[in-house]
């Protein structure tokens, strides 16, 4: 075997272990895209940094929700409070 054949054999299996869709959403997971993208220098393949450059740009970025929750007690009567909760995404 060829050093370039080991070589896309390890590119691969890189891509293929580090790319796969979570299974409920269909989507990449970006800390997996981010790690990937930290091995260029160990392929050190134009190939492998045009996928990359690809991957990258093609990335929606936006700010995902927050979430709050909380609870406030709130008197309904003399001598009685009732707990009020709230959850709203910001």
């Amino acid at each position: 075997m060829i050093d370039g054949d080991e070589n896309a054999i390890k590119l691969t299996k890189a891509v293929n272990q580090l790319l796969k869709p979570n299974i409920k959403t269909g989507m990449l997971n970006p800390a997996k895209i981010i790690q990937l993208n930290q091995m260029r220098t160990d392929f050190n393949s134009p190939e492998f940094d045009e996928g990359m450059d690809i991957i990258i740009d093609a990335q929606n970025r936006t700010k995902g929700s927050t979430y709050v929750s909380g609870f406030k007690f709130v008197e309904v009567g003399e001598n009685r409070t009732k707990k009020i909760e709230f959850r709203f995404t910001v």
